[in-house]
C-alpha cells in the first residue's frame, strides 16, 4: 500500500422519527438511533449502510478522537452485538498512516490515510451529528468529545475546587496510638492528634491542591468539573455554596 492524503468524507442521514413501540422507544432513549451512513474515499463510495446506530458509532469515534488528540495511536473498532466482526476498522500502520477497512466495504483501499485527514473527517462527522442530536433534544450527545476545558475558560466564571477525602484522617487514628504506646507519650496525646498530624496531612492536602488544581467552570454551554463536561441541556439545577475555603458542590 502507498501512503497518500486520502480525501475522506463521512456523511449520514439521521432518522429523527420517535418510535411508537414501547420497546423501541426504550431502546431509542438508551442511545439506539439509526440512520444512513456513507463513507467516501477520494469521492468513491467505500461504505454504505442505511441502518447504523449513528449515536453509538459517534461515541466510538469520539473515544478514538480524544485518544488521538492526546497523542495515542490506537486502532478504532466499531463493534455491535449483531455481528461477530467489527463493522468499521481504522488500523494504525505506523508513521502517521491508517488503513481503513470494513466487512461491508465496496472496494479495498490500496492507499493509507494520514492522521490529520482522518481526524478532520471524524471531527466533522461528530460535530454535524452532535448538532442534530441537540436539535431534536436527544438524551445522548457527543459534547464530552468535542468541548475542551480550554474552550470553556474563555469568558466564563472559573473557581478552584478544594478537595478533601475522608480517609485522610485514618492515619491519625492508627499512627497516633502506635506512637503513644511505642514512645510512652500518652501525656502528649493531644500534641500528636491535634498538631503534628494536621500539619503533615494538611500540608500534603494543600500541596496537592496547589500542584494539581481542579476547577469548576460555569459557561453558556454548560459546566465543567475538572475534565468532565456537562452540557446545559443535561443539567436540571446547580447549587453552589461559597465558603472561605473554596467552592463546594451540594
Amino acid at each position: 500500500m502507498r501512503w497518500l492524503l486520502l480525501d475522506i468524507q463521512l456523511s449520514f442521514v439521521l432518522d429523527k422519527e420517535v418510535p411508537d413501540d414501547v420497546h423501541l422507544l426504550w431502546l431509542y432513549n438508551q442511545g439506539y438511533i439509526e440512520g444512513l451512513l456513507d463513507i467516501y474515499l477520494d469521492e468513491k463510495l467505500f461504505f454504505h449502510e442505511p441502518y447504523v446506530n449513528l449515536a453509538e458509532f459517534g461515541i466510538e469515534l469520539g473515544k478514538w478522537f480524544r485518544k488521538v488528540q492526546s497523542g495515542l495511536r490506537e486502532n478504532m473498532k466499531y463493534e455491535t452485538i449483531e455481528h461477530d466482526e467489527a463493522i468499521i476498522d481504522f488500523f494504525y500502520e505506523g508513521n502517521e498512516q491508517w488503513r481503513i477497512f470494513s466487512i461491508w466495504q465496496k472496494f479495498e483501499s490500496t492507499e493509507y490515510a494520514a492522521t490529520t485527514s482522518l481526524v478532520d473527517a471524524v471531527e466533522r462527522y461528530l460535530r454535524q451529528l452532535n448538532d442534530e442530536l441537540h436539535e431534536i433534544r436527544y438524551p445522548i450527545t457527543l459534547d464530552e468529545f468535542l468541548i475542551s476545558v480550554s474552550q470553556l475558560e474563555k469568558g466564563n466564571m472559573k473557581f478552584q475546587i478544594l478537595r478533601f477525602r475522608w480517609w485522610y484522617i485514618l492515619p491519625i487514628s492508627f499512627v497516633d496510638a502506635y506512637i503513644s504506646d511505642r514512645f510512652h507519650l500518652d501525656q502528649y496525646h493531644w500534641f500528636i492528634q491535634w498538631l503534628f498530624f494536621p500539619v503533615i496531612w494538611g500540608g500534603l492536602l494543600w500541596l496537592w491542591n496547589l500542584l494539581r488544581p481542579r476547577y469548576l467552570i460555569l459557561g453558556n454551554l454548560g459546566v465543567s468539573v475538572g475534565k468532565v463536561f456537562y452540557h446545559i441541556n443535561k443539567i436540571e439545577s446547580i447549587l453552589v455554596s461559597k465558603s472561605t475555603r473554596g467552592v463546594t458542590f451540594i
